[in-house]
């Protein structure tokens, strides 16, 4: 492969067949029920971070994703056939490398301190595999995180979607997520696109914003600061 197909730190759709596990990769024996929960969780939610390759003379070499990748290759051994709508991870997104010493760095960081899913991406994700029919514990081992933790954030998955879309922004923090209501969202946010009339009950407010303010500094504020309190 030409060494001018890629420059530094370019981010490239790979087709899956060309890739490899690079040596440099420090996670070379992984549990087959670590790939076989990879693969379920890249069936239901796709791939949400791309793996990362070193170029060399003979291919492109993954020095960060080795379980994803593996997963990749089980879900492709399959057919891609695990779900009917399954859509094929093929190509592959990659960002890769020439630069030897870069891939030897990359791999460290990303092998001693992976990147984790921002929190409204986990919501999507986990709600997907919950949609599916999968279970707590499985969706938990799926993403290599505690029970608890998912659950937490599966409890954020019926909010109104500018609060997840806001979420995943960061024009809003975690802890303001939670809110009961679109009204509150709106109140506590400071405005919203099109907002509709405020639910509540009969005769808090016709709607817009002083109805949303009504919402926001009735008693409900209490239910809503102790969910937030109850968020990590």
């Amino acid at each position: 492969m030409a060494k001018d197909f890629v420059s530094r730190g370019d981010l490239r759709l790979i087709p899956l067949a060309e890739l490899r596990l690079s040596p440099l990769n420090s996670r070379q024996e992984i549990a087959a029920e670590e790939v076989e929960a990879m693969a379920e969780s890249l069936a239901v939610a796709g791939l949400l971070q791309n793996l990362i390759g070193h170029l060399t003379p003979t291919g492109i070499e993954i020095v960060g994703g080795g379980t994803r990748l593996r997963a990749l290759q089980r879900l492709a051994a399959e057919g891609w056939s695990r779900h009917p709508d399954l859509i094929p991870i093929d190509p592959v997104p990659v960002k890769v490398t020439a630069d030897l010493q870069e891939a030897v760095a990359w791999a460290g960081t990303e092998n001693s301190a992976r990147s984790a899913l921002h929190p409204a991406d986990e919501v999507r994700a986990y709600a997907a595999m919950r949609e599916r029919g999968a279970s707590l514990s499985r969706i938990a081992r799926s993403f290599a995180r505690s029970e608890a933790h998912v659950e937490r954030r599966l409890k954020l998955a019926d909010l109104p979607a500018e609060a997840l879309a806001a979420l995943r922004a960061n024009e809003i923090s975690l802890e303001m997520a939670p809110v009961a209501d679109r009204a509150q969202f709106c109140a506590l946010r400071g405005s919203c696109r099109a907002a509709p009339q405020a639910r509540g009950p009969a005769g808090r407010g016709a709607g817009g914003a002083a109805g949303e303010r009504d919402l926001a500094r009735d008693g409900q504020g209490a239910d809503v600061g102790a969910e937030r309190r109850a968020l990590p």
